[in-house]
């Protein structure tokens, strides 16, 4: 079972950078894969423009392979957070595993700290 949430972004881009900044908060060891081309890119190299389209975020690469090998179970199930971005870069919404990590309450709180 998974959990969508919408995040509202603040205009202007800056809120892909406060995302990244809170994805790398929460898991220093975490890949960001691009759905379009599966490229793999760790956290703490990713950049702002990485941070659009449709990307998966994984607390650590033996995460996504456990992914790959055996798709959601009860194990790995809060270790992924899929991101899918506006097509006007507006609002993400975050889909997380049913025990929710809090990456999207986490993004909220970040986003409100900046505003």
């Amino acid at each position: 079972m998974t959990q969508d949430v919408v995040v509202e972004l603040p205009p202007g881009g800056g809120g892909r950078k406060i995302l990244l900044d809170v994805l790398r908060s929460a898991w220093p060891e975490g890949i960001l894969e691009e759905d379009s081309d599966r490229e793999i890119i760790p956290l703490l190299e990713a950049t702002e423009s990485d941070m659009r389209g449709e990307i998966f975020i994984y607390s650590a690469p033996h995460w996504r392979h456990s992914w790959d090998e055996h798709g959601a179970t009860p194990e790995n199930n809060d270790q992924m957070v899929h991101l899918l971005f506006s097509k006007t870069e507006e609002s993400v919404t975050c889909v997380t595993g049913c025990g929710g990590v809090g990456i999207p309450q986490k993004i909220r709180a970040a986003l409100r700290k900046d505003a």
